[in-house]
């Protein structure tokens, strides 16, 4: 898995909208300027997200896009694939007969490694995000 500006942007807009969730459908132009992603990115991403079951949409002047499922049921391992359609750690350990005992060896650290990134991304949901974010931005508040 590259870590791409499509994830880091598609992770963005699905926090959004979790944190936006039951305040109505949000338009493209609020989920862009709060998370400075480029509309004509986010119109690409979107689409992208709703083919696999993770966003609605609704289209007119009051339209937008909610989450599909409550922020709690949605993993980050749900959406990443959804944007790039695989986990593990590519093209490494590709060709590990070929290269004697060495690339063996670090062919199954890589397949480790994706396991155990698996198992964070699988772990984490949309709601654990949330609970980051409200606690980071109540660290922001102080008393004068």
């Amino acid at each position: 898995m590259r870590l791409t500006s499509r994830i880091d942007y598609g992770l963005r807009a699905m926090l959004d909208l979790a944190l936006h969730a039951g305040g109505g459908p949000v338009p493209n132009h609020d989920i862009s300027r709060r998370q400075r992603i480029p509309e004509q990115y986010l119109k690409q991403i979107l689409p992208a997200l709703r083919r696999q079951g993770l966003v609605t949409s609704t289209r007119g002047p009051n339209g937008g896009h909610r989450l599909a499922r409550r922020p709690e049921e949605v993993t980050v391992a749900e959406i990443l694939k959804a944007l790039e359609g695989r986990l593990d750690v590519v093209g490494l350990g590709k060709g590990a007969g070929a290269g004697g005992e060495s690339a063996r060896i670090l062919a199954q650290f890589w397949g480790e490694l994706s396991q155990a990134m698996e198992h964070v991304l699988e772990g984490t949901t949309l709601d654990d995000l949330c609970r980051k974010k409200r606690r980071h931005d109540q660290s922001l508040i102080y008393q004068i």
